[in-house]
C-alpha cells in the first residue's frame, strides 16, 4: 500500500489522503494516472512510485525532467521514506505510509486455468481476453 496525502494544491478539493493497493502507481495530469492531477506544470505521467519494502518507495521521473523532494530538486530516481514531501508543479504530497506486506499476491495463471476448466461457456471468452491482453503487452 502507498498512502499519500496532498498537502498543497491549486484546487482545495484535492487536499485529501489517497490510498493505493498497488506496488507501482503513476502520478500525473493524464486521466489514466493512478493519481490524476490536472494542473499546469504537471506532465501526463510525471512520476512513477514503486514500492520497494515496508519502509521505502522509489520515485522516478517519467515525462518530467525533475521533481522536488523535501525542497531539493531531483532528476532521475530517488528512494523515499515515510514523511518525505514531494512537489510536482503546484502540488505537494506527503508520504504517509508504505506497506508492501498487505498487497495480495495473486497467481493469475492458476486463476485463469481454474476458470478455463469450469466450462466451455467461459473458455471462448477467456481465450479472447488472453489474446487482447497479450496484444496490449506488445
Amino acid at each position: 500500500m502507498i498512502f499519500l496525502e496532498i498537502l498543497n494544491s491549486p484546487d482545495k478539493d484535492f487536499l485529501a489522503p489517497y490510498e493505493f493497493y498497488f506496488k507501482t502507481i503513476s502520478i500525473g495530469s493524464s486521466k489514466r494516472s493512478n493519481l490524476y492531477l490536472p494542473f499546469p506544470g504537471i506532465k501526463n505521467y510525471h512520476l512513477k512510485l514503486s514500492l520497494i519494502n515496508d519502509n521505502k518507495v522509489a520515485v522516478k521521473n517519467i515525462d518530467a525532467k525533475h521533481y522536488y523532494s523535501n525542497g531539493k530538486k531531483i532528476e532521475g530516481e530517488k528512494l523515499h521514506t515515510v514523511g518525505d514531501i514531494l512537489k510536482i508543479g503546484p502540488v505537494e504530497l506527503k508520504i504517509i505510509q508504505l506497506n508492501l506486506s498487505i498487497i495480495p499476491v495473486t497467481d493469475y495463471k492458476k486463476l485463469f486455468q481454474e476458470a478455463y476448466e469450469r466450462g466451455s461457456q467461459t473458455e471462448f471468452f477467456l481465450e479472447q481476453l488472453e489474446k487482447e491482453l497479450n496484444n496490449l503487452e506488445d
